[in-house]
């Protein structure tokens, strides 16, 4: 009979949260190709631009930051529209 040794609380803490982080980054490459699929790579990729490489700028023209930031959704929201009404005219026209 094998016995399993008995592990410090803190031990077994630092061992989950290792694996989860690892977990979490094998979904990175999954998160990356859905904002692909879904266009929205360029508004998250100017969020994380500005968060992290210019925060004092955002900090000091946080209405120009979040109107830009939401200019950009906004344009991957009529490109969603564009490319519906497009596939439904298609299908309409067979």
């Amino acid at each position: 009979m094998r016995y399993v040794r008995w592990r410090a609380p803190e031990v077994e803490a630092v061992d989950t949260i290792m694996l989860g982080g690892f977990g979490l980054l094998l979904l990175i490459p999954h998160l990356i190709l859905l904002l692909i699929k879904t266009r929205f790579i360029i508004p998250m990729a100017y969020a994380a631009i500005v968060v992290f490489r210019f925060p004092e700028w955002s900090e000091a023209h946080k209405t120009l930051a979040d109107t830009i930031f939401f200019i950009l959704v906004g344009l991957v929201i009529v490109s969603w529209i564009v490319t519906l009404v497009r596939a439904i005219k298609r299908r309409l026209d067979n």
